[in-house]
């Protein structure tokens, strides 16, 4: 399977190696993620998830585990520029719980005090739901690129702005009815775009509160009355800019 920029986010278990990216979970299927720049995310196989962190050259910082099959964090320290991580300065660590990625283990920053106030289900900040606003693949790349691009982003931004400073693939233009076959793939990255836009700067315009709402329905009407839409639409409903 692949996502709309040409990269595979699932391999069969037929076709997987037997082992990837710091997946300690054995044979089976695999499910990737990725970064904006197409660097891998996260890895998921047979209930674990190991989610990358970079450090601001990106480079490859750490590799934590959790799930059913493995727990546990691998660091990477570099001794100079280069890309080439000092192994004598590794260290491994292990950890004894199980729990699904979340934002904060991909380095992202805390959300603004609003968001964080308002949207309080846990499933906001779940990167391995696909209901969730940044658990799908493209919600995951509209928020690590919004991350990236944060210093285009003000409180002045516009939803149909932060499609354009991401290059968010929209099948049509934003003035355009949500319709057709390409209408879910929008409506996932303009509904992700609404709740990143609100979680950096606390704030989002009406028009985009809108659309957002209606791309809510359109994904309502395609998976049905999935718990995390559900409250996805009563929370934006009720969402003003003056919340505190």
């Amino acid at each position: 399977m692949y996502d709309g920029l040409g990269r595979q986010t699932t391999i069969p278990a037929v076709d997987a190696p037997a082992a990837a990216g710091g997946v300690k979970a054995g044979a089976g299927a695999i499910t990737v993620k990725y970064f904006a720049d197409d660097a891998t995310a996260a890895i998921t196989r047979n209930g674990t998830t190991s989610t990358i962190a970079r450090d601001p050259a990106r480079r490859r910082l750490s590799v934590t585990s959790t799930g059913t099959n493995a727990a546990g964090t691998e660091t990477k320290h570099y001794a100079d520029d280069s890309d080439n991580p000092d192994s004598k300065m590794d260290s491994v660590s292990t950890l004894d719980f199980e729990e699904e990625p979340y934002m904060n283990d991909d380095n992202l920053t805390q959300p603004h005090g609003n968001y964080a106030r308002h949207f309080t289900a846990e499933f906001y900040e779940d990167l391995a739901n696909e209901f969730a606003p940044f658990g799908s693949d493209e919600g995951f790349d509209v928020i690590s690129s919004a991350e990236d691009h944060r210093d285009e982003i003000s409180a002045s931004t516009t939803v149909q702005e932060l499609l354009e400073i991401i290059d968010a693939p929209l099948s049509d233009e934003w003035s355009q009815v949500l319709k057709g076959e390409e209408a879910v793939d929008d409506a996932v990255f303009i509904s992700s775009a609404a709740f990143a836009l609100i979680r950096i700067t606390g704030r989002i315009d009406p028009r985009g509160h809108k659309k957002a709402l209606k791309s809510l329905k359109v994904l309502t009407d395609n998976f049905g009355d999935e718990s995390e839409l559900v409250q996805q639409k009563i929370d934006l409903e009720s969402w003003t800019n003056s919340t505190t």
